[in-house]
């Protein structure tokens, strides 16, 4: 029987979709090369041989050196500090997620955020421990700022390039070599379980399905309550409420971990060398792993969000491509029945789609193939007429 006391522990608190101040202004840059960073922290560049002795942590980029360290006294308004809030400021995300550029190659993110929710930098430690043969993000540092209700992480610039910019120049050849090395990230993670739905360190979880806990103010909330540390049999029960809409309700038996969000926009690939493979260089934001449903992971796959940028019809590609690889592979992941009942919830359309795109790159084939023939015929009568002279008599 599920635990009411889980849901209604989430009920006094209120998920602003608005942060205040705005989740941009996070990060002010107060004077050159000094940045004040939430209610608590500063960023600043040093000269010394040595590292200032308060400072939480230190880097070095392009010849110069930079410290993270706590304020004196904390700002305790609302109210940031005069700066300038945009130098820098890149993927802004809503009200909900800004990136800043500290350095040439090292950035922070700040994110809504609120107590029991895992830190960003906590999961990134935790899988460059527990998978070091995956290439992971490299962090320096990440906090949390109650005050503020956010959280921040500063993290060096992923090797590589972007998949969702490389894309549309790879070889067929290439697409499979990346996306079989985003499987085989896919399966080594699902290697590790655990028995309740939740993020590392037992952190409150996002799960979509379930709609977004009230604790998470990053998150529009799309049901009354929910918890994100349910058990296999409390989840099947919510389960049971919230997809009245799909036929096939998989039974949840164990969690395994999960990214959750491998779409084209944090991928980082390399394609070049001797072979000319392309292969996968990097993995970044962390913000939504976790331990999910081992079902869920193929339904994760089929989100919008995994769309290449573009209008065209390989748009989808990049997720076909992986859905299909997945399910290749299928029988040596966990809980394979759970696997095979997600499949066939999401299987008609993939097929379907799938289908549709085979049929417009066919199309497209035969008229490209009878553009060239029309082509060719002009350029034949084109030599005839030079031949002759005829054209300019």
């Amino acid at each position: 029987m599920a635990d009411d006391s889980k849901s209604n522990v989430l009920d006094d608190w209120v998920s602003p979709l608005t942060q205040s101040p705005r989740i941009r202004q996070s990060l002010v840059c107060t004077s050159l090369g000094a940045w004040s960073l939430g209610t608590f922290m500063l960023c600043e560049e040093f000269t010394s041989e040595d590292s200032p002795y308060d400072a939480l942590a230190t880097w070095e980029d392009s010849g110069k050196k930079y410290c993270l360290r706590r304020r004196r006294t904390p700002i305790t308004t609302r109210t940031p500090p005069d700066g300038d809030y945009d130098t820098g400021s890149f993927h802004k995300f809503g009200e909900t997620v800004c990136h800043w550029e500290l350095s040439p190659n090292v950035f922070v993110k700040a994110k809504a955020w609120a107590p029991g929710l895992t830190l960003e930098m906590e999961t990134i430690t935790w899988v460059r421990q527990t998978f070091p043969e995956i290439p992971v993000t490299k962090g320096i540092y990440g906090w949390a700022d109650p005050a503020w209700e956010r959280s921040f992480l500063i993290s060096y610039r992923a090797k590589g390039e972007l998949l969702e910019t490389a894309w549309p120049r790879l070889s067929h050849r290439q697409k499979i070599n990346i996306v079989e090395d985003v499987t085989k990230v896919i399966k080594k993670m699902a290697t590790v379980t655990s028995e309740t739905l939740r993020g590392i360190g037992g952190g409150l979880h996002h799960f979509e399905f379930l709609g977004a806990p009230k604790r998470d103010p990053s998150q529009k909330p799309r049901a009354p309550r929910a918890h994100p540390q349910y058990t296999a049999a409390e989840l099947d029960k919510e389960m049971d409420k919230y997809w009245n809409t799909i036929k096939r309700n998989p039974r949840c038996k164990k969690f395994v971990f999960f990214h959750g969000d491998l779409s084209p926009g944090n991928v980082f690939l390399e394609a070049k060398g001797d072979d000319g493979k392309a292969r996968l260089t990097e993995i970044i934001d962390f913000e939504s792993s976790g331990f999910y449903p081992s079902w869920y992971i193929l339904l994760n796959l089929n989100r919008y969000g995994y769309c290449l940028p573009t209008n065209e019809n390989w748009k989808f590609e990049y997720s076909y491509e992986l859905i299909y690889s997945v399910q290749k592979f299928i029988k040596d992941l966990p809980y394979e029945s759970e696997w095979r009942k997600a499949r066939a919830a999401v299987g008609y359309n993939h097929a379907k789609n799938r289908a549709r795109e085979e049929a417009d790159k066919k199309e497209y084939e035969e008229l490209q193939k009878a553009s060239k023939a029309k082509e060719a015929s002009v350029d034949e009568a084109v030599n005839k007429l030079d031949d002759s002279k005829a054209w300019w008599e």
